[in-house]
């Protein structure tokens, strides 16, 4: 029910008789308050209280005493507000207007609590009802208009406008309809993203806290090696936390003695018998593979088929049988050690796949990038292995040179990440800081930045999901300064272009990738070959093979054919 503020009646009073007349001394209209106001009698049994809740205003206690105690007054508000009072009627009673008589509100009991006043302002003094002393009335009786303070015209209800422009400029279709009342506050639900299970490479969220019962017991293969030697380090600095549990030696020994120890060569048939045993015994929880090569592949499936944690530190498992590697790896994953997938790895820790835009692996560019007046044909053996920020093995700083390690870690970050090919792309830090990059869908990106030593992607793999204290020292901020990054030259170094084209292809051509470079590189390293004869071989190994499908049996077969090819091809010219 409109309200009509005490000024509205005092101007009435003072000009009523003057206005709505259409001549002197014409009667006023029987239905109309003098002024032109109209009035409308209602029934006693089905009168609405002034101030009830739905949205009117009470009358002011000095308008109230101007009014006949039997009249209640409403405003007649013809056109748009005659629309809404008909649809609220509808609301109201459930269909049409004037089809069932109005229900009276219930009178509330001094026990029962006071309910919400309709979604009408809950700041306390305001118009909406719902409180015991604004119950249902009898007739005329206009006690229950409490006494309401004056409030400026500049102060306004939360969900309306000024309070008197529905009242004093009704004739002018002026005024805010009253909001409906609704809830002003719901509740709702966190709504966290999930981070998705697919690809399967371990993420920190999806694992509850370690909880350090034992110590892990820890295999390492190819503990002689550059990743080996450094992964026994980190064990023994962290006794309570890991413990030896076997490894492999080649040549050289490492001194260490261990439940299970194994001495060869990979692709012995002792040799793989014995390490088959030692990586599926019930008492090792994690296996290190840090065999160079192709030869790493078949222990390493050995370890996932018994369902062991593996860390992985060989890229040319997962760029000759990427597909295979990764559904026999499951739920469990693979934990990647080499330091720009690492890298990744952690930039990806809490976040969702599709938020991913692209990958950015970083490259030193070598030890020849910095210098392009150099004749690749005339590089020497010991050229080649003077890296100027890892100390690695000859075959992995060999293809640090050729960057054909850049190519081989795109196939490797294809199959651990699952992002599309076109996603992975290459820049050259010569720096070695910034690890790798990870660029997301709103145009940010996140890096990981740290000393360039390789115990710290170690650390960070064995102690998942936790963190080593004190891996490596520091990164002093001062070291951060001059930072450069820049594209790389795949015409002068083409192995980037062809490790994507044989990814493309699929099938049994990553292993002819893997195999012929490998080949290659042992030629070099021999003195058979020139430097820029590397990634020749390489290429015309993947231009004359004929294909095959993706089965372990076909990628092994690749594989063979790949390494008599090269070895036997008149390509290759000793070094003269």
């Amino acid at each position: 029910m409109a309200a009509v503020s005490a000024r509205r009646l005092l101007r009435l009073q003072r000009h009523g008789p003057q206005r709505g007349r259409r001549h002197a001394g014409a009667r006023p209209h029987p239905c109309r308050w003098p002024g032109g106001l109209s009035l409308r009698a209602r029934k006693a049994p089905g009168t609405r209280p002034v101030g009830d809740g739905r949205g009117r205003r009470p009358l002011h206690r000095h308008a109230v005493q101007l009014l006949p105690a039997a009249l209640h007054v409403e405003a007649e508000r013809p056109g748009v507000d005659a629309v809404h009072d008909l649809r609220r009627d509808r609301q109201r009673r459930g269909g049409p207007a004037g089809g069932q008589p109005h229900r009276p509100p219930p009178v509330l009991c001094r026990d029962q609590p006071e309910q919400d006043g309709g979604g009408c302002d809950r700041r306390g003094g305001g118009g909406g009802g719902g409180h015991a002393d604004r119950g249902v009335r009898g007739p005329g009786d206009l006690s229950g208009a409490r006494p309401r303070a004056r409030r400026s015209r500049r102060r306004q209800r939360r969900d309306r406008g000024p309070g008197r422009v529905a009242d004093e400029a009704t004739r002018r279709r002026e005024g805010l309809i009253p909001s409906h009342p609704r809830t002003r506050w719901r509740a709702r639900s966190p709504r966290l993203d999930p981070v998705p299970a697919h690809p399967r490479v371990l993420l920190r969220d999806r694992l509850p806290p370690a909880l350090v019962t034992r110590p892990i017991n820890i295999a390492v293969l190819g503990a002689t090696g550059s990743i080996g030697r450094q992964t026994l380090d980190v064990i023994d600095r962290n006794p309570a936390r890991f413990k030896l549990f076997g490894l492999t030696e080649g040549v050289r020994s490492t001194n260490r003695e261990a439940p299970y120890f194994v001495h060869g060569q990979a692709g012995e048939p002792e040799f793989d018998t014995k390490v088959e045993a030692m990586v599926t015994d019930p008492r090792c929880d994690l296996v290190v593979v840090a065999i160079p090569g192709a030869r790493a592949l078949s222990p390493t499936m050995s370890a996932l088929r018994a369902g062991k944690e593996v860390a992985l530190a060989t890229k040319e498992v997962l760029v000759m049988a990427g597909a295979l590697v990764m559904k026999l790896a499951g739920e469990k994953g693979i934990r990647p050690v080499d330091s720009e997938h690492s890298a990744i790895w952690q930039c990806l820790w809490g976040e969702e796949r599709a938020n991913v835009r692209r990958l950015i692996v970083t490259a030193s560019g070598g030890p020849f990038w910095a210098r392009p007046e150099l004749d690749l044909d005339q590089v020497t053996v010991e050229q080649a292995l003077n890296h100027p920020r890892w100390s690695m093995g000859p075959k992995v700083t060999v293809d640090s040179a050729t960057l054909m390690n850049k190519g081989l870690e795109i196939i490797e970050a294809h199959h651990l990440f699952g992002l599309p090919l076109d996603a992975i792309s290459v820049c050259i830090h010569p720096q070695s800081v910034v690890h790798s990059l990870v660029e997301f869908v709103d145009g940010s990106l996140k890096a990981q930045l740290g000393r360039p030593d390789m115990r710290l992607p170690i650390a960070v793999a064995l102690a998942y999901p936790d963190r080593l204290p004190g891996a490596v020292p520091p990164t002093s901020i001062s070291e951060l300064s001059g930072l450069e990054f820049h594209d790389l030259d795949e015409t002068r170094f083409p192995s980037v272009r062809l490790a994507r084209e044989a990814a493309a292809k699929g099938g049994g051509h990553p292993a002819v990738l893997n195999a012929a470079n490998e080949e290659a590189v042992n030629a070099f390293l021999a003195g058979e070959i020139p430097f820029s004869g590397i990634v020749s071989a390489v290429e015309r190994a993947l231009g004359a093979f004929p294909g095959c499908g993706g089965t372990l049996e076909e990628i092994l077969q690749a594989d063979s054919w790949a390494r008599s090819y090269v070895r036997q091809q008149d390509g290759i010219r000793p070094v003269g």
